[in-house]
């Protein structure tokens, strides 16, 4: 799976890239291969930015199909309160 974060600080995308990087998600293995979190910077910056260009995207259209897809949260706090 993919995620986009938007880190309003450098520092915070600093942070996330330090304990990111390398993580294996323990949850999610399979026998014959290991997951593994790897991080980096998007091409594209900012979060309007990001949004417009997948609007239109392959990825927005599966995703429609199967009736689930992207998930946009202004805060982790609506996230969290709405869940």
């Amino acid at each position: 799976g993919y995620a986009f974060v938007n880190f309003v600080t450098g520092d915070w995308a600093d942070h996330c890239l330090s304990i990111l990087s390398g993580y294996t998600f323990k949850k999610h293995q399979q026998k014959a291969r290991t997951k593994v979190a790897t991080v980096s910077v998007a091409h594209l910056q900012g979060l309007e930015a990001n949004l417009r260009h997948y609007e239109n995207s392959a990825v927005n259209g599966r995703a429609r199909s199967k009736v689930c897809g992207p998930v946009v949260m202004t805060s982790i706090a609506s996230a969290i309160t709405t869940a």
